[in-house]
Parts: structure tokens; C-alpha cells; sequence
């Protein structure tokens, strides 16, 4: 549009140029106006010498003209005229074409600054990003760096601390076998052998932080690692990146029981279907279901026991989705008798929407339950819970 408007405006200022040197007609259509620029007719001249004479007209026609007479002056205006009308197209032409050029590579200009212009802002956005990432990553670094070098100082120290322990104890235990009499420093050694373990124990307590960045698979292992107190904390299960929460039982018969199913006040509703007891449900702290899916890769190893109200297992897995959560369990032992047990292994899992319990009694909608491994439990008041 812009190239036309300049095109147009050059035509206005040519047809002011001529209309100055040549007559103009201008005809009124409606809102249109039209200009038509004219040739300048120059004076006209007499055909011949104009003579004055008395003589008296001849009856017959003059003799004809030469064949070389020059041509008159109307023709010789015309080409000229043509020669100028051609020239003026030739060169309008041209400065149409120079236009478009010019508006063709404007164009193209303006498309590369505003993709110059994008591209930037989008460097300086992804440019900030990461600056902000770096930095967020650099405090994370700065934060496990101060963390790891307490730990390795205070271990030091504490292995240096035993280290002279274990001399003095080996330096009173040689003199006490090559004098045979009662060492007077034993006493002594003992009660700073116990001092040095309880700061060891307050020492541990001190740095939660590096206790959480240890990965425990279930609360046996945490046990292992010193807590001693019943509560909900994080296990990593074997072939997964993710956290899972849990309750370890501590106190019973020695503590380190991984708990996934409690039932007491009934306040969570036990009747689900396949997919809930698939994921799970409820709180760690209150009644839950730790989710087949979490029990079958917890009980991988085969390694575990398994505890239900007075009831023990010693051996206790279940296998995944694909083969129904089948349940296997051997080694009884305790007070609950076998008909508040679990059957024979082998049997399937099965929800109010998948009876797979091989029984016309439909096991799982009579108990208002998907925990039934083909069988019934008439109170579920005690915790499940699992320990290697």
C-alpha cells in the first residue's frame, strides 16, 4: 500500500510538470475527478503563401506536390509527443519496479528484526532461567558440602575417640592379665567408655538431617540405624526413585515392623475396589492401606515375616498385578488359631469389583473388604505389619 501511495504521488507531481508546459482537461463523475493532460497545439500556420492577386480562379486543380515535400507540422508534434509518452511509460515502469523492490526488501527487514527481536528475548528468558537454576543448584551444593564436612569432622573425632579408648582398654587389659590383680582404672575406663557412648547417641541425635538423607528400604532398617521410637517415616523401595511413607512399630516383640494395614475406630471405609487397594488409602497415622502394589515390592526379597493381631508367618510375600497379588505365606505360629488366619498360599486377591477367591460365597462382598485373601476375618482390630 505504501509503494502505491508514492507511486501515485509521483504521477501527481509529472502531471503538475506537463500540465505547466500543456493544456489540461479535467471531467467531474460522481466522487471521481479525471484529468486528461492535452498537447499544447502550437500556432497554426497557413498552408502556403497567401498572395493577393485579382487573377481569376483556374478551372482545373493545381498540379500535385512533390513526393519529397517534408512532412507537416502536426506529424512531426505527434512522434514527438509519442516519443514523450513512450518515455514517460519506460520510466514509470521503472519506478514502479524500483518501488516494489523497495517495499519487497522493507518488508523482508522488518520480518528479520521482529524474528531477531523474538529470538533475543526468548536467549534473554531462557539466559535468566538458567541463571536462576544455577543458582538455586549452587545453594542446594553449598548446603550438602557444609552438611558432609560436619559429619566427616565429627566422625573423625569419633573415631579418634575410639581409637584411644580402644588403646587404653588394651593397655588395661594387658596389665591386668600379667598382674592378675584387680585393675584400679578399669572402673574408670568403663565409666568413660559409658560417657563416650552416650555422647555418641547425642552426637547421632543432633544431625537429623543427615539421618534423613539416608535411604532405609523398610523399618527394620531403620531400627537398625538407632530410632527406637514408633512413628511415620520414609522408606525407598527396591526398582523405585519414590518415597514412600509408613508406620514402624518399634515395640513390639523387638520393634522394627513396617505396618500396612490398620484398622481400629472405623473411621476409613474398608470396602473399596481393586484399584484403591492397588494404590492404597487412608493416613499412615490413622487406618490405612499401604497398597498392594507397595507390599509386593517391599516383600521382593522373600525374606519377610509376617504379623496379623496374635497371628505369625515366618515367611510372608505377595506376588504383583499380573498374578492377582497372590499371597504366600508359611510358618504359623501364635495365639489367634487358624480360623482367624490366612488360608493356604497361593490364593488370590480379591475387591468387591474382582472376586478372584474361587468361592460362590462371593468372600469379599460378604466381608465388606478387599482384604480377603480367600478367607474371612470376623474383627480387624490389630494392625498387619511386616519385619525381616
Amino acid at each position: 500500500m505504501g509503494w502505491l501511495l508514492c507511486l501515485c504521488y509521483l504521477a501527481a507531481e509529472v502531471a503538475v510538470a506537463i500540465g505547466s508546459e500543456r493544456q489540461q482537461h479535467q471531467v467531474q463523475h460522481g466522487p471521481c475527478r479525471y484529468t486528461f493532460i492535452l498537447p499544447e497545439v502550437e500556432q497554426c500556420r497557413p498552408a502556403g503563401d497567401f498572395q493577393v492577386t485579382n487573377s481569376l480562379q483556374r478551372d482545373s486543380p493545381s498540379a500535385p506536390e512533390s513526393p519529397h515535400t517534408e512532412p507537416n507540422w502536426q506529424e512531426k508534434k505527434l512522434e514527438t509527443l509519442e516519443s514523450a509518452t513512450e518515455n514517460n511509460t519506460q520510466w514509470l515502469q521503472k519506478l514502479e519496479s524500483y518501488i516494489q523492490e523497495n517495499v519487497r526488501s522493507e518488508m523482508e527487514r522488518n520480518v528479520i528484526h521482529t524474528q531477531t527481536a523474538t529470538m533475543l528475548e526468548i536467549g534473554t528468558n531462557l539466559l535468566s532461567q538458567s541463571a536462576e537454576n544455577t543458582r538455586k543448584l549452587t545453594d542446594v551444593e553449598t548446603q550438602v558440602l557444609n552438611q558432609t564436612s560436619r559429619l566427616e569432622i565429627q566422625l573423625l573425632e569419633n573415631s579418634l575417640s575410639t581409637n584411644r579408648l580402644e588403646t587404653q582398654l588394651l593397655e588395661q587389659t594387658q596389665e591386668v592379665s600379667l598382674n592378675g590383680k584387680q585393675n584400679v582404672w578399669l572402673p574408670i575406663f568403663l565409666k568413660n567408655l559409658k560417657n563416650h557412648s552416650m555422647m555418641l547417641q547425642s552426637t547421632a541425635e543432633s544431625f537429623p538431617v543427615e539421618k534423613e538423607m539416608l535411604k532405609f528400604r523398610d523399618c527394620a532398617e531403620i531400627l537398625k540405624s538407632g530410632v527406637t521410637e514408633s512413628g511415620i517415616y520414609n522408606i525407598h523401595l527396591p526398582n523405585s526413585t519414590q518415597k514412600t511413607k509408613v508406620f514402624c512399630d518399634m515395640k513390639t516383640k523387638g520393634g522394627g515392623w513396617t505396618v500396612f494395614q490398620h484398622r481400629y475406630d472405623g473411621s476409613v471405609d474398608f470396602n473399596r475396589g481393586w484399584n484403591d487397594y492397588k494404590l492404597g488409602f487412608g493416613d499412615p497415622s490413622g487406618e490405612h492401606w499401604l497398597g498392594n502394589d507397595v507390599i509386593h515390592l517391599l516383600t521382593t526379597s522373600k525374606d519377610y515375616t509376617l504379623q496379623q493381631a496374635y497371628s505369625q508367618y515366618d515367611h510372608f510375600y505377595i506376588d504383583g498385578e499380573d498374578k492377582k497379588y497372590s499371597l504366600h505365606a508359611s510358618g504359623f505360629s501364635g495365639t489367634a488359631g487358624r480360623t482367624s488366619s490366612l488360608t493356604q498360599s497361593g490364593t488370590l486377591f480379591s475387591t468387591k469389583d474382582q472376586d478372584n477367591d474361587q468361592c460362590s460365597c462371593k468372600c469379599a462382598q460378604m466381608a465388606t473388604g478387599g482384604i480377603t485373601f480367600t478367607f474371612f476375618l470376623t474383627v480387624y482390630v490389630f494392625p498387619w505389619q511386616l519385619r525381616k
